[in-house]
């Protein structure tokens, strides 16, 4: 690995219903729903995971749902 590649080890999920909205405006009769697991071990819908946590978009409503282990399920519905 080169010095200035790094490890991603960490994920941490977010939502945000406006980036939700956004993600789906153009299929609005198949929308899509994004799930993780989280250390807890409980499926969590999130709109986006990040390496950090700091989330770095302009979505005010996004909220931290947290530290994430694995992925889990994409739904169409």
């Amino acid at each position: 690995m080169a010095a200035e590649e790094k490890d991603c080890d960490e994920l941490h999920g977010w939502y945000s219903p406006t980036q939700f909205n956004k993600n789906n405006v153009h299929n609005i009769e198949l929308l899509k729903y994004l799930y993780y697991v989280n250390v807890d071990n409980k499926v969590v819908e999130v709109t986006m995971v990040t390496n950090t946590t700091i989330h770095n978009t302009y979505f005010k409503d996004m909220q931290y749902v947290g530290k994430l282990k694995r992925f889990y399920k994409q739904i169409y519905k």
